[in-house]
């Protein structure tokens, strides 16, 4: 009977509880593939981006598919109508290259250059490199500077 009455108190009761809601996405995760083109050379390249759409933050690895090396991405996304803009910093990662060191310019660039000129290129680079440009209707188009060059780069999103 103390079952029944405890029942018919809290059946009621149930139904007027707040019902648990999905929390906004926040995170999304792009992965990009596609080319650079340079005056003298193109490139393969493959990007994996977290994009937090709250802190207007995002996080990855650029892959040039046509070198074989990596490099850590970080930078901003500021949300538009139609997408997003992205203003990314390339740096080398510490895996990227090891034992063999042709410099984010040479390996960037899609060529492979010796070793003096690599380390030169390495002083005059800091190791890093900007890609800007927007994420529009899951394509992104901008432009891969580097000291030595600069690039038109167009991906699109494979997941």
């Amino acid at each position: 009977m103390k079952r029944a009455a405890l029942l018919l108190v809290l059946v009621p009761l149930a139904a007027c509880a707040p019902r648990p809601t999905a929390a906004p996405k926040t995170f999304e995760t792009y992965v990009l593939e596609g080319e650079g083109r340079g005056t003298f050379t193109s490139a393969k390249y493959r990007v994996v981006l977290n994009v937090d759409k709250t802190a207007n933050v995002a996080a990855g690895v650029f892959e040039n598919v046509s070198a074989g090396d990596n490099y850590r991405v970080t930078g901003q996304f500021i949300p538009t109508k139609a997408g997003g803009e992205l203003d990314l910093t390339l740096s080398q990662s510490a895996n990227a290259n090891v034992g063999v060191d042709a410099g984010l310019g040479a390996s960037l660039l899609g060529r492979a250059l010796g070793a003096s000129a690599g380390a030169s290129a390495n002083a005059a680079f800091g190791r890093s490199a900007q890609l800007t440009g927007s994420l529009v209707n899951e394509s992104f188009s901008g432009k891969l500077r580097t000291v030595t060059a600069n690039y038109s780069v167009s991906l699109k999103r494979v997941e």
